[in-house]
């Protein structure tokens, strides 16, 4: 998927015998987004999960975002969603762009989790 956005405008001073005069350039920012692909290894740890806590459990990928013309990038979680009738769990997941990527994070916690430590959660937040 790619968007093209206008950046921010660049302003340029240049000098005159009686002041300056500005005038703006514009220029064109190419956004691409890459999907990344969520690996059926990372939804088995989950599936066990599915049965024996009568969850209902969503996958999302996670996304790459790309700048044209710019070295930074911008990565977007795999968000994995665990939900019964009455609560919600969002639970991010780097995957391989984090150095230890066994790590799963959850909003409002100072530290990430590991799958057994993850697995300990999930049984007492539901």
């Amino acid at each position: 998927m790619e968007r093209v956005l206008p950046t921010s405008q660049k302003i340029t001073l240049a000098n005159n015998m009686r002041g300056f005069i500005i005038w703006r350039e514009e220029k064109i920012v190419k956004i691409m987004l890459e999907k990344i692909k969520l690996n059926d290894e990372l939804k088995s740890k989950f599936d066990d999960l599915k049965d024996t806590q009568s969850l209902e459990i969503t996958y999302y990928n996670g996304y790459i975002t790309k700048f044209d013309k710019c070295n930074v990038e911008s990565i977007s979680p795999h968000k994995i969603l665990l939900s019964n009738h009455t609560k919600n769990l969002l639970i991010l997941h780097y995957a391989e762009y984090m150095e230890n990527d066994d790590l799963y994070f959850i909003d409002g916690e100072k530290e990430p989790f590991t799958i057994t430590k993850l697995r300990e959660y999930i049984k007492k937040f539901f």
